[in-house]
């Protein structure tokens, strides 16, 4: 990959706000292998060694993939547009994020619930 290609990736990803949520997928996956852990201690030797910049180079990749250089450049220009604002809107992203909480803890709790009933 170019620089050039690089730096639109890059930037795709921060103006999208796909960066944003990437990381927050992260930290909830995270929060929910810790749940019911006895030993927190493991959890934060694992997030010292988590390197966000590792997934950008891994998602940049991808989008080298499947968009152009003139392709990345019209998708930034969206995500800066005032409907492009819109979709990536934090209010929206938020929801969004509390809709994906609420259904990691309803799993969770019928996880629980199932090995109660096994054992």
């Amino acid at each position: 990959m170019t620089p050039k290609k690089r730096y639109f990736c890059e930037l795709f990803l921060k103006t999208s706000k796909y960066f944003d949520s990437i990381k927050n997928m992260i930290d909830l996956n995270f929060k929910l292998l810790e749940t019911g852990h006895t030993d927190s201690n493991y959890f934060e030797e694992i997030k010292k060694k988590y390197d966000i910049n590792e997934y950008n180079n891994r998602i940049a990749t991808v989008i080298d993939k499947y968009f152009s250089e003139e392709e990345l450049d019209k998708l930034i220009k969206f995500f800066l547009s005032d409907l492009g604002q819109k979709l990536s809107n934090k209010s929206i992203n938020k929801d969004l994020n509390m809709v994906f909480k609420k259904m990691i803890s309803e799993t969770e709790e019928q996880l629980k619930k199932h090995e109660k009933e096994r054992n």
